[in-house]
């Protein structure tokens, strides 16, 4: 018996966070007519290349990643802060106006 080699690659998150690289990666579900089955297995998608076709990036983006321009990844949470930011940046933080703070 002899062994060879194998690299695979699996998606993870370009984005940062408090405690450093964010270790969300891209998960397949093994049951896409009931993903919340408790016989579901959620397993990581593995790639046999460290580049992905354009399918694969169309099937990024509508499943909620962010796929950048420079190659770089974000996860769904990581693209829900980014449109949090940016509703903070026009609309302002959500604090109450002067004189009507809460009595409670």
């Amino acid at each position: 018996m002899s062994f060879e080699p194998v690299t695979r690659w699996e998606i993870r998150c370009d984005g940062d966070t408090t405690r450093g690289q964010c270790t969300q990666r891209l998960l397949y579900c093994d049951n896409p007519d009931d993903p919340h089955s408790p016989l579901t297995a959620w397993v990581p998608a593995v790639y046999d290349e460290p580049s992905l076709h354009e399918q694969a990036l169309t099937d990024l983006r509508a499943s909620g990643w962010l796929v950048g321009r420079d190659g770089r990844l974000l996860c769904p949470r990581h693209v829900a802060a980014l449109e949090y930011l940016a509703r903070v940046a026009i609309d302002g933080l959500p604090f109450p106006e002067r004189g009507e703070e809460d009595t409670r």
